[in-house]
């Protein structure tokens, strides 16, 4: 079970499911003055998922497309 839906501080609380292309880009769009968002992912990185081809032929290292989520915030 979740905590309130407000912060300690008296902000709205955001949940987001999932770091994919439009988790992340509505995390980064939120204003945190506001509301404070909580993202929810099984993974702790985000694949750029469209290079991955060029890995598998050695094109690219997994580093190159693989990022931790909390360095892209």
């Amino acid at each position: 079970m979740l905590g309130p839906m407000r912060s300690t501080d008296g902000k709205k609380r955001i949940v987001m499911l999932g770091a994919g292309f439009g988790g992340l880009a509505f995390c980064r769009a939120v204003d945190t003055s506001r509301a404070e968002v909580v993202l929810i992912d099984r993974q702790n990185h985000h694949t750029f998922q469209p290079l991955l081809y060029q890995v598998a032929t050695a094109g690219l290292s997994v580093p190159d497309i693989a990022h931790p989520v909390r360095s892209i915030f």
